[in-house]
């Protein structure tokens, strides 16, 4: 056995694998209360209480996502998404929530697995049929699909870049009829309107770089987006490679 991320992995390949055909069929099992634990889902309603089962909250300590100093919850991001998606099923309605939501997608740019977001996404659009004609979609279709043409496009560029200010300016970039734009425009206005301000507190950045006067960034302040285009483009992917943003059209 090694340290792998804080965890326990595998050491030897030969014994990983025997280990793998050992319990194959249990597989999805392990997948599902796995997936129901790491993305703190209480199903059945009440057993977590119950069984008196540790939370598995997005951020730890009571903080917003967008707060400087919030501690986002790696394990629950590198874990929860993954365990879900392989499990299916059951657990479909809880990749959808998770996927098709800002700050969860925020939280998990910040982890560093924002990029699994893509691939997770592209496979549960498959699976709940969300392709062909937007218009003949189901709402529920037309939601997966549309964080699923956010994602792909920009999620190198959050990623890449700072994941709490690019997350919200993709995300208010995107069609008129995305369901991306819908919600977060319904966050903009209920964030800036509560009582802790405008999406977080900021933090002090080292003086003479750039962010701000004195050095100082006090506040990421979103925006809303007036206008822009009706439809989804032919853009599938915008790639951050070092400094160089490179288009991927379909064409």
């Amino acid at each position: 056995m090694e340290r792998d991320g804080g965890c326990l992995n595998w050491y030897h390949r030969q014994l990983k694998e025997a280990a793998e055909r050992r319990y194959a069929d249990v597989k999805a099992k392990c997948h599902y209360v796995m997936g129901v634990y790491f993305s703190n889902v209480d199903m059945p309603v009440g057993i977590r209480v119950e069984r008196d089962i540790r939370d598995q909250p997005l951020i730890r300590g009571g903080l917003e996502v967008w707060d400087a100093d919030a501690v986002v919850n790696k394990r629950r991001c590198v874990e929860g998404m993954y365990h879900c998606v392989e499990a299916g099923g059951d657990l479909t309605d809880v990749c959808v929530d998770q996927l098709c939501d800002i700050e969860s997608i925020c939280a998990h740019a910040k982890s560093g697995v924002g990029p699994d977001l893509v691939r997770f996404i592209t496979r549960v659009c498959t699976e709940i049929g969300a392709v062909g004609a937007y218009d003949r979609m189901t709402s529920r279709q037309k939601r997966v699909y549309s964080y699923m043409r956010w994602l792909r496009q920009d999620m190198s560029r959050i990623a890449t870049l700072d994941p709490v200010m690019w997350t919200g300016a993709s995300a208010g970039h995107q069609p008129l009829k995305s369901k991306v734009r819908e919600d977060w425009k319904r966050l903009y206005f209920e964030k800036s309107h509560s009582s802790q301000g405008a999406f977080g507190r900021g933090t002090q950045q080292e003086p003479g770089n750039g962010t701000g006067l004195n050095g100082f960034r006090k506040k990421w302040i979103p925006s809303l987006v007036l206008g822009g285009y009706e439809n989804f483009d032919t853009c599938l992917s915008k790639l951050m490679v070092s400094s160089t943003l490179i288009f991927l059209l379909d064409v």
